[in-house]
């Protein structure tokens, strides 16, 4: 199975943060015996109509999203980023037809609204080393 592990940060203020809950998926995704890629947008030139090239390369089976932040936390001008997800989430859709798996800390803060409102499949509170190899495979089966 090809899995697409996406980093949706979008903020390198104050600096660019690691996505060490992906490398943890990463590495277990690997161990299970997939394939996985990685895409980190914060690094990603071109945007949404880049990702969308890479996936149609990658042809992957699940394409699994990292939330890490809902909104900055700037004082006063605080910005949201659930349209910027909403963005990424239609251009995975226009690109491949596969399930798109929502996780990661932000998204674990307001998982099941926020889900709807970004549009994607399902998602995974928590950690998912675990859970995302087990949908991965009810994915795989049927």
């Amino acid at each position: 199975m090809q899995i697409a592990l996406i980093s949706a940060n979008f903020s390198k203020e104050p600096e660019p943060v690691f996505p060490l809950g992906c490398a943890y998926l990463i590495s277990a995704i690997k161990k299970a015996g997939h394939d996985v890629s990685f895409i980190d947008l914060l690094f990603l030139e071109g945007g949404v109509e880049s990702l969308k090239r890479k996936l149609l390369d990658l042809k992957p089976d699940v394409v699994a999203l990292s939330v890490r932040n809902l909104e900055t936390i700037d004082y006063p001008e605080s910005k949201s980023y659930v349209s910027d997800l909403s963005e990424v989430i239609k251009g995975i859709k226009s690109a491949v037809d596969v399930p798109i798996i929502v996780g990661g800390g932000g998204f674990s803060v307001a998982s099941e609204s926020f889900l709807k409102k970004i549009g994607g499949d399902i998602g995974i509170v928590g950690e998912g080393e675990e859970i995302l190899l087990k949908i991965a495979m009810e994915i795989e089966g049927g």
